[in-house]
């Protein structure tokens, strides 16, 4: 079947290794705390107590508040689950800097997905060729 699409489409993503799932699972988590790390927003402006104690106490925002750190908690809960593509969807409105953190591993997770999704078609002609 060299000239069907679905076998062409799989040249692609063929042409470079693929990380299985479970090795993007483990990137992630390694990734994660780094791009929290980067993230613009981890630390905000000083909060009300400043205000009140007059640098004697200092209170900021925890990292955990930041939109980022939701982002990366929603897309290790979606790995979690095996959902590769909303964990990808979770990352797409990254600041700048963690974006860039997790840019590599987004790439491996957009090339798992091509093949897995070129494989997919591909099965499901075969399977219906044959009935």
């Amino acid at each position: 079947m060299p000239d069907d699409p679905d076998v062409k489409a799989l040249a692609q993503p063929a042409s470079s290794p693929a990380p299985t799932r479970a090795e993007l699972k483990q990137a992630f988590e390694n990734l994660a705390e780094e791009a929290r790390r980067a993230d613009p927003d981890r630390t905000a402006e000083p909060g009300w107590i400043d205000s009140i104690f007059g640098g004697t106490v200092s209170v900021r925002r925890s990292s955990a508040d930041s939109p980022t750190a939701k982002q990366l908690d929603a897309a290790r809960q979606a790995l979690n689950s095996g959902d590769l593509q909303a964990a990808t969807s979770a990352l797409n409105d990254l600041p700048a800097e963690p974006r860039n953190v997790l840019a590599p591993w987004l790439a491996d997770a957009l090339r798992r997905l091509r093949l897995e999704q070129s494989l997919d078609a591909l099965r499901l002609k075969l399977i219906t060729a044959r009935q």
